[in-house]
Order: C-alpha cells, then sequence, then structure tokens
C-alpha cells in the first residue's frame, strides 16, 4: 500500500485510524522510523464529533464511521497514547471490533474521546481535507453537522 511501508508485516498490532492519523505522514510523524502496514479501509460502530481540531470518536451510537486499519510495531504504543492525550485523559486506548470493506470483523486497538462532547458537531468522517492529499485510503465525504445537547448523549 502507498506511503504506508510493508516491513515486518504479520508482526504487529492492528489499530483502526479515524482522523488525522489516517494520514501516513501524520502517522510517521508520530511513530517516527517504527515499522507499520496499511491493511485497509475498515468501519466501526460508534459516533463522531467534530472538536475543531481533531475528530473524537464515542462508542455510543450506531453509525458506521469510516478509517483504516494500520498494523503498527508494538514499540510504537507509547508514542501513539501520548499524541492522543490518553495521560491527561483526553482519549483512552480501547479494543474494538472493526469491519473491512468485505466485511470481515477484525480486533483493533483504537483511541476512544474521553471528554464531554456536549457542545460539539456531529459528523459522519473526519474531512480528509483537513489533513492534506496524502491521505491512502480515502472515503468518500459525507458530513452532516449538528451541534450536540447535554439531554442527547450519555457521554458528557
Amino acid at each position: 500500500m502507498q506511503g504506508w511501508g510493508a516491513r515486518g508485516a504479520g508482526r504487529g498490532v492492528v489499530y483502526f485510524f479515524y482522523g488525522t492519523l489516517m494520514d501516513s505522514p501524520a502517522l510517521r510523524r508520530v511513530i517516527g522510523d517504527t515499522d507499520a502496514r496499511g491493511i485497509g479501509p475498515a468501519r466501526v460502530r460508534g459516533t463522531l464529533y467534530d472538536t475543531g481540531e481533531y475528530p473524537a470518536l464515542v462508542l455510543s451510537g450506531h453509525a458506521e464511521i469510516p478509517g483504516v486499519l494500520v498494523e503498527i510495531q508494538p514499540g510504537a504504543v507509547a508514542a501513539l497514547d501520548a499524541y492522543e492525550g490518553v495521560a491527561e485523559g483526553l482519549y483512552s486506548r480501547r479494543r474494538i471490533a472493526a469491519t473491512t470493506a468485505d466485511g470481515e470483523r477484525v480486533l483493533a486497538w483504537t483511541y476512544v474521546y474521553e471528554r464531554s462532547v456536549v457542545g460539539l458537531c456531529r459528523i459522519w468522517r473526519w474531512d480528509t481535507d483537513r489533513i492534506g492529499a496524502n491521505v491512502d485510503l480515502v472515503v468518500p465525504v459525507h458530513r452532516e453537522r449538528r451541534t450536540v445537547a447535554a439531554e442527547e448523549t450519555d457521554h458528557g
């Protein structure tokens, strides 16, 4: 797969990325020269919000959130956790079931937003225009924005 590299295929940890880390240059800036291999497009069930700078996935809701599956070497987990603000309580790393384009279910790690979503706009996917034209796996844009009120969420 272009831009991801295939060294070390089969020995890593599978992640589902749905936002800024779908961009291979952005991912490289976070994990450095650590081996990574793009697996392909996938979807998870949940709800996605726009914080302004990055997307926020919560696992409640039944929308299908598009993203990509990437195999990362275990040594990169600490760098990913730091980037996602795990120690600060911004996101938590969770194991989820993702569905590939051909319907296969894959267990993967992802980052789930841990702060209130009250006042944030609900979106269907992260706008790849925000991260540039280097996205290897682009899913067609379908966005609907709506501000979420406190009574609409149990995550806040």
